[in-house]
């Protein structure tokens, strides 16, 4: 099976996918479709069938019509044949169907084996000229600008370079095993029996929730220039700064995931203070090492690491850091927020998964408030993301910290 084709079973997937979201939400509000909705579905359906055709025409197996099935048995069928549609590359071990697990350092273009060569430039161009109906299934962006956004966010996010995962998948929802105890090594006598003492496991579920933002730029600007890659550029800016202000203090409240802090089992230390030392985040990596687990990295607010580099000894030189925080990586973020109080978060963040589903959806508008009146367009995306804390105890919290300058 050639990439091409597996590409375009990777784009047929999407769709149909797409259209089991469209039913779900409509179930879930006990409706039917609206008359708008029914006409991005069946669009959804023609694109896809007109996929089915491509495949067939490259000497594949017939895949059934929309037409002459029910969209039940689209869905069976698309179990049957994912795992040649999602390809695996080389190096990874698939979790599951249709999953891949990045580590930080990885290219999502690379191990979502969805290069392109379109640019973000002329992809927004395109659609400004071409007037393209953005309320039907074209409003789907391809896998490889999806891609080259998320590489573009992971280079932003200060979560990924404490060495956050991205787990990428392309269903509503997904299961990945969290660690409850670990395995109990014994000694044994010459030909006693082994004890056996087995891990834990229990389940935790990645659900897509949705994450959106909007914004405007002249037509002007994206017909004459490639000021695409620049909304591009501030899209990945954007939601890197919202997945890293989600991993840290996400709440559940209005469908936002569930971040650290508020992860049940995450270890703290509160009522912190003035920090006048780093005793505390010694404290907070030695908690995690007692149950077996290395901290890598803390994430604080610019302003507590300003009063942590401004700290001095008795001779007025600069306060040294204890070994244990010399190899944690200092990071800084302005989406820990201060008030009166701060807090930061040590831990070993590899024991954070952002679930990211590849399917993006992009759409363009000169009729938007703010726009047709301006010769302006305006630009909406939405990527669907959740997170996941598989070992909380790996987490230390810092609460109740007082920003404040402390010298000797």
């Amino acid at each position: 099976m050639t990439d091409a084709v597996i590409k375009l079973r990777q784009d047929r997937a999407q769709l149909i996918e797409r259209g089991r979201d469209m039913l779900d939400k409509a179930e879930a509000e006990n409706r039917n479709l609206a008359a708008t909705e029914r006409q991005d579905f069946g669009a959804i359906l023609a694109q896809a069938d007109a996929i089915s055709i491509k495949i067939e025409e490259a000497g594949e197996p017939p895949l059934h019509r929309s037409s002459d099935v029910p969209f039940s048995q689209l869905e069976a069928e698309l179990s049957e044949v994912r795992e040649e549609a999602i390809k695996p590359s080389a190096g990874y071990t698939p979790e599951g169907d249709g999953l891949r697990l990045l580590e930080p350092h990885e290219s999502a273009s690379k191990v979502m084996e969805s290069r392109s060569d379109i640019t973000w430039g002329s992809y927004l161009r395109d659609r400004v000229t071409r007037g393209v109906d953005t309320t039907d299934a074209s409003a789907l962006v391809p896998v490889g600008l999806v891609a080259q956004l998320i590489d573009l966010s992971r280079a932003k996010s200060r979560v990924i370079e404490a060495g956050a995962r991205r787990l990428i998948f392309d269903t509503k929802s997904t299961v990945i095993p969290k660690t409850l105890t670990d395995p109990v090594v014994r000694w044994k006598p010459e030909l006693a029996a082994i004890t056996p003492s087995d891990p834990t496991f229990g389940p935790l579920t990645l659900t897509a929730k949705t994450c959106a933002v909007l914004s405007y730029a002249s037509v002007e600007l994206l017909e004459d220039s490639e000021a695409g890659s620049a909304i591009a550029d501030t899209l990945a800016a954007s939601l890197a700064l919202e997945m890293d202000r989600v991993c840290l203090l996400g709440s559940a409240a209005a469908g936002e995931p569930v971040g650290i802090i508020n992860t049940a089992d995450v270890q703290k230390i509160a009522g912190v203070g003035v920090v006048a030392n780093y005793n505390d985040f010694s404290m907070a990596a030695q908690m995690i090492q007692e149950v077996n687990g290395q901290a890598g990295a803390v994430i604080l607010n610019p302003a507590l690491y300003g009063c942590l580099d401004r700290l001095t000894d008795g001779d007025h030189n600069p306060l040294s850091k204890p070994s244990s925080c010399e190899a944690l990586k200092w990071l800084q973020t302005s989406q820990v927020p201060v008030d009166l109080t701060t807090f930061a978060v040590v831990g070993d963040f590899s024991k954070l998964v952002l679930g990211i589903r590849t399917s993006m959806r992009l759409e363009t508008s000169r009729e938007a408030t703010g726009a047709f009146d301006t010769l302006g367009i305006a630009v909406r995306a939405y990527i669907r993301m959740d997170v996941a804390v598989t070992v909380p105890e790996h987490f230390t919290v810092l609460e109740d910290v007082v920003i404040e300058y402390v010298g000797s």
